[in-house]
């Protein structure tokens, strides 16, 4: 029979047993610990506050060298509610001990999304490999030299666990290897597929001979650009380490180019609004202006203009593909950068223009 883990149990309170300070201190893996987690949904969380204030207390959690293994969402609600939370110290050897703790609980979980399932199947894998290594390592020196099991099967094993496919793990695998942290951040909360993320990872580049990164990037998202086709576009490849990215969008897509923004490193900054002619039909609303979103990564100083653009544009009819006083704000604010524009109209002078299949030197 195998070893059952021991739990001592805690003093009640909402915080949990006491921990000495050097405990805690000396514990720098509660932040990989906490990564293995999956967080509840809003939804979710309110469904557990209204039967833990129906049922009048919150489950013990459990706490291993002053770190919470289980779910945070119970020492929240229990917080909220007024309910005393109470934890138990899981006697559990070594961190990966730890992490398979915590794998097991959330693949226990019926309402994971394909990423969080194929994610927690494929670490949990990983750890058992890990601890078998080390076992025989420590019974017979030598053994860690032995080959990785095959990964295909490997991979059908994941794939059967999960419910899912093949090509689906390899897409999450390399996610998990490649994809920025917040693009895995949207997988994890189900706002992003798989498919699409993965499509973005291999979005076309821009040549290899092509070295140059822009300073400023124009991206016009009202060409009818769904959201997969738009995260594709390789506004990260194309991007200086210090850039102002410009996104021309609906506001009814505005949730959308936001994801984009994100996945593609950017962070918003603030917007102009551009009045139309003629209002265009929204999800909900008539909508008689287009938005100019301004984006930045990395270092970007606040432009030194003198007579700051307002952030009232002229009106422009809807259709209008290129509106002349989008690119005289870009240019005003950033007159000595490199400039690149994507699935705009060709032809700006001192812009490059990059679309599928063609990268088109600044026009003179």
């Amino acid at each position: 029979m195998e070893d059952v883990p021991h739990l001592a149990k805690s003093s009640p309170g909402v915080v949990g047993p006491v921990v000495e300070k050097s405990a805690l201190a000396s514990t720098e893996n509660s932040a990989s610990l906490e990564q293995l987690k999956v967080r509840l949904t809003d939804a979710q969380k309110a469904i557990r506050k209204v039967r833990y204030t129906r049922q009048g207390f919150v489950p013990p959690g459990t706490m291993w060298r002053g770190v919470l293994l289980s779910d945070v969402a119970d020492s929240e609600i229990a917080t909220e509610l007024g309910l005393s939370f109470e934890t138990r110290e899981i006697s559990l050897t070594t961190e990966g001990e730890a992490k398979l703790w915590i794998l097991e609980r959330v693949l226990e979980n019926p309402h994971l999304n394909a990423f969080q399932r194929i994610r927690a199947n494929l670490q949990h894998k990983a750890l058992l490999l890990e601890q078998g290594r080390a076992h025989m390592a420590a019974e017979k020196p030598g053994l860690t030299e032995m080959s990785n099991p095959n990964p295909h099967n490997t991979r059908a094993q994941i794939a059967k666990a999960s419910g899912s496919s093949e090509g689906q793990v390899h897409k999450v695998e390399t996610l998990l290897e490649h994809a920025a942290p917040a693009m895995l951040q949207d997988l994890e909360a189900g706002t992003l597929k798989i498919g699409a993320a993965f499509d973005a990872l291999r979005a076309p580049s821009p040549s290899e001979e092509e070295t140059t990164h822009y300073g400023v990037i124009y991206v016009d998202a009202t060409l009818g650009l769904d959201a997969k086709r738009l995260r594709a576009l390789p506004v990260p490849q194309l991007a200086d380490d210090d850039a102002t990215l410009f996104c021309r969008v609906h506001p009814c897509d505005l949730a959308k180019v936001l994801r984009c923004l994100r996945s593609w490193g950017f962070v918003y900054r603030t917007h102009l609004v551009q009045p139309l002619s003629r209002p265009l039909m929204g999800d909900f609303l008539q909508e008689g202006h287009d938005l100019l979103i301004l984006a930045t990564r990395g270092e970007v100083p606040t432009p030194g203009v003198e007579d700051c653009p307002s952030s009232m544009l002229p009106a422009m009819s809807a259709d209008e593909p290129a509106p002349e006083v989008a690119y005289g704000v870009m240019e005003r604010l950033f007159p000595e950068a490199t400039r690149v524009q994507l699935s705009a109209a060709p032809g700006r002078a001192n812009w490059t223009s990059w679309s599928p299949g063609r990268h088109l030197p600044a026009s003179d």
